[in-house]
């Protein structure tokens, strides 16, 4: 646990949860899914005593958003840069930065990653990588309810 109540957990055990929720969905819960459940879950232990603790390890960031001037025209890079990177920290503590920005040549990346690194533990399954992708829209662009 990092801030003492919320622990810190693998993201292959969080995957695993969300894979046995889904599985289960709209039946009971077999045994053998409710004891792998409460393998991989650490337990609560009550009254919560907050207290922070460090991580002592160095620690993957989550790679959160990358995004190209060429389809954000509205951000304003520093000269020679255009590719932004957003990084989160997989922990919410007040003292680490939560998020990082990191401006790149994109032309100067070129030793890409088929899959990000990972951190060793997370510590809310929102923090887990999951892939998408979005289509850029200027704010003056018309919609629906325009």
């Amino acid at each position: 646990m990092v801030d003492g109540i919320n622990p810190a957990r693998s993201p292959a055990d969080l995957r695993l949860e969300r894979r046995i929720f889904a599985a289960s969905h709209g039946r009971d819960m077999t045994p053998e899914e409710r004891e792998t459940l409460e393998r991989i879950r650490p337990p609560r232990t009550y009254p919560v005593r907050p207290a922070v603790q460090s991580y002592d390890s160095p620690i993957a960031m989550l790679p959160v958003a990358q995004l190209y001037v060429r389809d954000v025209p509205d951000l304003s890079p520093p000269e020679g840069k255009d590719l932004l990177q957003v990084l989160w920290c997989p922990f919410d503590h007040p003292i680490m930065p939560r998020t990082l920005l990191f401006w790149r040549s994109a032309a100067a990346v070129t030793d890409i990653l088929d899959t990000p690194p990972e951190p060793p533990a997370v510590q809310f399954d929102v923090c887990r990588n999951r892939a998408c992708s979005n289509r850029s829209r200027s704010p003056s662009t018309p919609t629906i309810w325009s």
